[in-house]
């Protein structure tokens, strides 16, 4: 993963949990990159369409982020 302060490319490489395919995700966006610190190798990414939240698996935790704009939280 990427220094969210220098380059906004978000890159993972894992398993697809829809086709079990090794996949490569890549995103050009900062919005991602903002959580680089929080995920580790091992740790599984969910996010649904349609949903504004997104989940990070780890072993013993789930993270959950909800997507906010100017100070307003959307669940």
């Amino acid at each position: 993963m990427n220094d969210s302060l220098s380059v906004y490319n978000f890159d993972i490489e894992g398993v697809s949990l829809k086709t079990g395919n090794d996949t490569l995700y890549k995103q050009e966006n900062r919005w991602f990159c903002t959580y680089y610190k929080d995920i580790s190798i091992g740790d599984t990414i969910i996010k649904k369409g349609g949903e504004l939240s997104f989940n990070i698996h780890k072993k013993d935790t789930i993270l959950t982020y909800y997507w906010e704009c100017e100070g307003k939280v959307y669940e």
